[in-house]
């Protein structure tokens, strides 16, 4: 270990920072949940290429506005081909309903975090704040890499839709590290892409 961590220090530019595991998801940075039990290093990285990895697509399917309720009603399609996982982080305090769970996320004083699988995905984490910002991990079953989400709002507020895909992959940076490194180490690169939209 000795060895490793030298070689960590040596390398050019910004030094990695070390982190421990730990299961406070607050960053959702693109390692969780892996980073509960793995600890690891951050280090800066050059710009993500599309040539070698898709961005995640974004469809809106229905976007209707019922002006008796006051009421938005938005249906929602991710897609992202060529990645593992997807998220999505959003803020809407004005949030109704969804068609996640039976009811919305109870909203506590610090951060909940709860999750479940179905029929279209292997696993779907969801991270709700009091502040009406939620955060949903999706991991599809094999073979299937899109998701939809059918939300209900109060009033016709935009939402700022930040969307995530995250690829498990090898690209030329990783030559440069793998330099100073010993032999016996393997090095994965967990990159992820994102795409923003305000509706």
């Amino acid at each position: 270990m000795d060895r490793l961590r030298a070689a960590i220090e040596h390398i050019p530019g910004h030094p990695p920072v070390q982190f421990e595991p730990h299961a406070d998801t607050h960053d959702w940075h693109a390692i969780y949940p892996f980073s509960v039990f793995m600890s690891g290093y951050v280090t800066p990285a050059p710009p993500i290429s599309t040539t070698f990895m898709r961005p995640p697509e974004f469809d809106i399917i229905l976007d209707e506005y019922d002006e008796k309720k006051d009421e938005r009603h938005l249906v929602l399609k991710f897609d992202y081909t060529g990645s593992e996982y997807s998220t999505l982080k959003f803020e809407a305090p004005h949030l109704l309903r969804w068609n996640l769970t039976k009811e919305l996320p109870p909203t506590p004083r610090g951060m909940l975090v709860s999750f479940f699988s179905s029929h279209m995905s292997l696993l779907t984490w969801i991270c709700s704040y009091p502040t009406g910002y939620y955060v949903i991990r999706h991991i599809g079953r094999h073979g299937l890499t899109h998701w939809g989400l059918e939300l209900f709002l109060k009033g016709r507020k935009k939402v700022d839709f930040h969307l995530t895909a995250t690829h498990f992959t090898y690209n030329d940076y990783m030559d440069t590290l793998a330099a100073h490194f010993p032999d016996w180490t393997t090095l994965v690169t967990i990159s992820s892409i994102i795409r923003v939209r305000s509706i």
